[in-house]
């Protein structure tokens, strides 16, 4: 009896040190390696008519994050802390936007990922919450 006892606090013990309760890793962890495309700002749809391509975020297990703004490629080391996540060095290729609904909401990502964002989930979404705009991506 005592070494089944034994056996069960070590596998309860080691369970334990596979699971972390840091926010900054679970955040990490849930957005790496999965490809988001922007749905909402605002509450307000992305109309597919207007935007043909929607702006997209990945991070990658580094924490390094990319994407499409709309009309340019982003791309950027993350600072992570809780459930709040900043790009401040955010790098950008410069190619010429000719549609301004897409320039605008291209500068809009781009800021608030510079400035920071309070990162959430719900359902499938992710939700990314700058001062002035909230994004909504579903997985693409």
């Amino acid at each position: 009896m005592k070494s089944i006892t034994t056996l069960a606090l070590t596998l309860l013990t080691l369970a334990g040190c596979s699971m972390t309760s840091d926010p900054t890793i679970n955040l990490a962890n849930n957005l790496a390696n999965k490809e988001w495309q922007l749905a909402a700002i605002d509450s307000s749809p992305i109309d597919p008519a207007t935007i043909q391509h929607p702006p997209t975020f990945m991070m990658a297990t580094n924490g390094r994050i990319s994407g499409h703004g709309g009309c340019n490629h982003y791309f950027g080391d993350t600072k992570i802390s809780n459930s709040y996540m900043m790009a401040p060095g955010l790098a950008t290729t410069k190619m010429l936007c000719i549609q301004n609904e897409v320039a605008t909401i291209e500068s809009q990502l781009l800021k608030a990922l510079t400035q920071g964002v309070d990162v959430e989930f719900s359902d499938n979404d992710l939700i990314l919450v700058g001062d002035d705009h909230q994004f909504i991506f579903q997985t693409k």
